[in-house]
């Protein structure tokens, strides 16, 4: 089990709704970059991804991404990993443990 931080707390209607949808599209493949300092992953993305593939009992595969990379997010915005690393520390206490690949 790893250590994931995901970008916001889970919304229990989304969650749920989300949840449904893995029972059938499995794995969920999602952006994130590992941190040293906290020794976890920093999502860039999934956060009701995340927690649903943990409570089925499915594992994450991370598609690692760089701190000094950009991505294109869910609204079509180019943001920098970094904005999300910078600010993992104020999601700690959201920490989730899952099977990471």
């Amino acid at each position: 089990m790893q250590t994931i931080i995901p970008l916001h707390e889970t919304d229990a209607e989304h969650l749920s709704s989300v949840t449904l949808e893995m029972l059938d599209a499995g794995s969920p493949t999602l952006r994130a970059v590992w941190v040293d300092a906290y020794n976890a992953w920093v999502l860039c993305e999934g956060t009701h991804r995340a927690a649903a593939a943990v409570s089925l009992g499915l594992p994450i595969v991370i598609d690692a991404v760089g701190y000094d990379d950009t991505i294109t997010d869910d609204d079509g915005c180019t943001v920098a990993v970094a904005e999300y690393v910078d600010s993992a520390w104020r999601r700690g206490e959201l920490m989730i443990k899952g099977e990471v690949r």
